[in-house]
């Protein structure tokens, strides 16, 4: 199952998750009861929040007090303020440490509502401490009791599980590499053996190259790939990364690997035909540009013409265009000196097209392409 599906499913459980706290039953002859009636007979959403707020100021250590807040958080999530919603978690927390359903639904909000991964990690330490409150509380001997007990605790750990989702959905949400490595990090600490893992461990990976710690990226992506060896991914980003660190035989073997794996995989578990076919091209486009790019300052010319020609059309990136574009024209041109005349227009070409895009290749492409004009009398 894909994991955005699991993630969905989780949202829909969370979402039709049963109260956790009763409704009151309310006593007509104290202020209190009947200011309960007056929330429960009040038929207008705003008017009864307003009820609700003034219960729980007015009696915030009466039992009632962890359903009103209960209320209230739902309210919250319907107006779309978040702080709010939060604080009354807090409130019932203070009144239940147990409710772990409570903690999750203010992880929820961290995620989907505030889009926070720093009160997602909050969150998520929160509804480990319950849920390990939770499991680790005395099992009762009454046969009924117990059986009470052990579906609490289940849906504890389901809940503590529910977590790792969020993590991984956070991860991919924020554009901070430093909040990723964070979150990526969180998890491992989590659960070392969780089914998000790998897809966390190639998001970290990438945080780690962009912050320059590229000792860390290169262990993970070695403990990744020897649990994991068929991943195409990783393969290509280890690859890029021997690339950087001037290493061009590994990591023209990995590029190698995973053209190959891509090529034979079968479609994977929760995609389409249709939609996995353009993600194996791509996959397989950006091996090949790898593959040409270390072919290219090898100088391996034939080699890396044959590689990026081949990998141009499955590139968008206009940096990573450019680049192909101007290796292209390094390359034929050459090919051009070397003998083979007919290469020298493809060369102007190549070059004409890497210095027409924003890049730092553009100033280089435009040098070759004048030297290519003068030493081959093109115009």
């Amino acid at each position: 199952m894909r994991l955005t599906v699991v993630l969905a499913i989780l949202l829909l459980a969370l979402g039709t998750s049963a109260a956790q706290h009763p409704a009151p039953t309310p006593d007509p002859a104290t202020q209190e009861g009947q200011l309960l009636q007056r929330i429960a007979d009040e038929p207008d959403l705003s008017n009864r929040r307003a009820l609700l707020e003034e219960f729980v100021a007015s009696y915030p250590n009466r039992s009632a007090a962890a359903w009103a807040y209960e209320q209230l958080m739902d309210a919250y999530r319907s107006a779309n303020d978040p702080d709010k919603l939060l604080a009354a978690g807090e409130r019932i927390l203070a009144i239940d440490p147990g409710d772990f359903t409570t903690a999750q639904t203010c992880l929820n909000a961290a995620l989907q509502m505030k889009k926070d991964p720093d009160l997602v990690l909050k969150w998520t330490e929160t509804l480990s401490s319950v849920v390990d409150q939770v499991v680790h509380s005395p099992k009762p001997d009454d046969e009924n009791e117990a059986q009470a007990w052990e579906t609490r605790v289940n849906n504890a750990k389901m809940a503590e599980s529910y977590s790792e989702s969020i993590l991984y959905e956070a991860a991919q949400q924020t554009d901070d590499p430093y909040k990723k490595i964070e979150l990526g990090e969180a998890l491992a600490l989590h659960n070392p053996e969780s089914e998000y893992k790998v897809p966390m461990a190639e998001l970290l990976f990438k945080a780690y190259v962009r912050t320059g710690d590229t000792e860390k990226a290169l262990a993970l992506g070695k403990e990744t790939l020897a649990q994991s060896p068929i991943d195409v991914e990783m393969l290509l980003s280890l690859a890029s990364l021997y690339r950087s660190k001037q290493q061009p035989e590994k990591a023209l073997a990995l590029a190698k690997q995973a053209i190959q794996l891509a090529d034979v995989q079968e479609t994977p578990e929760g995609m389409t035909d249709a939609s996995w076919e353009p993600r194996r091209e791509e996959l397989r486009s950006f091996g090949q540009y790898t593959e040409g790019v270390i072919y290219a300052t090898m100088e391996k010319w034939t080699d890396a013409d044959v590689q990026l020609r081949a990998c141009l059309p499955g590139i968008t990136s206009p940096e990573s265009k450019a680049e192909i574009l101007y290796y292209l024209g390094l390359a034929n041109y050459r090919l051009a000196e070397k003998g083979q005349a007919q290469r020298a227009s493809d060369a102007l070409l190549f070059s004409t097209q890497a210095a027409d895009i924003p890049s730092h290749f553009q100033e280089l492409a435009r040098k070759n392409a004048t030297a290519i004009r003068s030493k081959f009398q093109i115009q």
